[in-house]
């Protein structure tokens, strides 16, 4: 039997061994065909299909066999091949396979020496692990790293979170190349593909739990996924009608008439919504439309709020303004630069203010600090965005965004 047979046999066994450990992804490997390519130098897949080379497979353990699988196909279930976006590509493998190689190691499988583990990424998406990543920064809670490609390679420092900056692409199971080469197809671009693949996992999630077998880790990260968003301004609406919890719903706020949501009354005290801190990203990636469209919402809110007291400030990667939120009609926004939050923080501690609550228009195509600080911040987000590590986020309906 040569070694194209021997991986083939394998990899069959492989899948075997992964149905009865664990039906969720047991079920999911089902859904790539298999087919050795002597061009890949590991594994690969493209949504479609699991690309292996033959001989690296029949090299390994049936055990180390099953962890790529799985490794390959959370990928899929997931949704890393087509949730990049603008992001860097190498740093961005990296963040997917720091999210997937911890799923594996809490499900049982072998992590091989040197694949890219940090249990300071625990239970974090891969947009999360990606603007850490980005971020150059470490406080004890995040890692810093410079950037990486094929999504793997460095040894993680368990005990400082940073990653060495020496890529060793032997060490990465899967090359993701096919990702790459995939995002450009019709299908795929549709969205096609992605749809497909969230019905996948929402069966095999559903099964799972009848069965009363779905582990924690997986739980959490494809269950955060699949999770439906709220609409954004009913999310808005929340967020500023519970900064104080003393309101009542009868009578029902009607200064809320302009998102259309029936929101309780917060009464007559309406100071209680002083110190309310508004910063609009005005960096060279927000576009003129989507400008507007956080101007028209910081109006929203003021037009709603009758007597809401704070700051309007305007950021790119510096502060480029700060003004009363009451003098919106006579700011001119400022900036077209570089993408970084941090400075809004803490230019808040620089002036010692204490807001009641921060809300952050933002494209998400940018750096989050990775404190996070006592008082509650919302963040109002594009649909294409980096996800914010910490705080509560709503998103624009990109429907909406196209006709402002």
């Amino acid at each position: 039997m040569n070694y194209e047979k021997q991986a083939e046999t394998k990899l069959t066994r492989a899948k075997i061994k992964v149905l009865l450990k664990n039906p969720f992804l047991g079920t999911l490997v089902m859904y790539l065909t298999p087919e050795p390519r002597r061009s890949v130098k590991k594994a690969d897949t493209d949504g479609e299909k699991f690309y292996y080379n033959p001989q690296w497979i029949d090299g390994l353990t049936e055990d180390e066999t099953a962890a790529v699988i799985c490794h390959t196909v959370l990928h899929c279930a997931l949704g890393h091949l087509w949730r990049r976006s603008f992001r860097n590509p190498h740093r961005w493998n990296k963040a997917c396979d720091y999210v997937v190689n911890l799923i594996l190691e809490a499900e049982g499988y072998p992590i091989s020496p040197g694949l890219v583990v940090n249990k300071l990424y625990q239970n974090k998406s891969a947009e999360e692990v990606y603007s850490l990543l980005s971020t150059g920064e470490n406080d004890g809670r995040g890692a810093a790293s410079s950037p990486g490609g094929s999504g793997g390679g460095e040894n993680a420092d368990q005990n400082t979170g940073r990653d060495n900056e020496q890529e060793n692409p032997e060490t990465a199971l899967d090359q993701h190349q096919h990702w790459e080469d995939k995002l450009h197809q019709r299908n795929f671009a549709s969205g096609a593909v992605e749809r497909l693949w969230k019905e996948r996992a929402a069966r095999a999630l559903q099964s799972a739990r009848s069965r009363g077998d779905l582990p924690g880790a997986l739980e959490r990260a494809v269950g955060e996924l699949l999770r439906p968003e709220k609409d954004w301004r009913q999310i808005l609406a929340e967020f500023l009608t519970k900064i104080k919890s003393d309101y009542s719903w009868l009578p029902p706020d009607r200064r809320l008439v302009y998102y259309n949501i029936l929101v309780p009354d917060l009464g007559r005290e309406e100071e209680r919504l002083e110190e309310v801190v508004v910063a609009v990203d005005s960096s060279g990636s927000v576009n003129n439309k989507q400008l507007q469209k956080f101007l028209s919402e910081v109006r929203g809110i003021i037009n709603s709020f009758s007597t809401i007291t704070g700051h309007l400030v305007f950021c790119d990667s510096k502060i480029q303004s700060w003004h009363r939120l009451r003098d919106f009609n006579e700011v001119i926004p400022r900036g077209g630069g570089g993408s970084y939050t941090k400075p809004v923080f803490e230019e808040i501690n620089k002036r010692k203010i204490k807001p009641s609550a921060l809300i952050y228009f933002t494209d998400g195509i940018t750096v989050y600090p990775t404190f996070e600080p006592s008082y509650p911040v919302l963040w109002l987000l594009t649909k294409e965005h980096s996800r914010p590590p910490w705080g509560r986020k709503a998103v624009f309906d990109s429907l909406l965004m196209d006709r402002e």
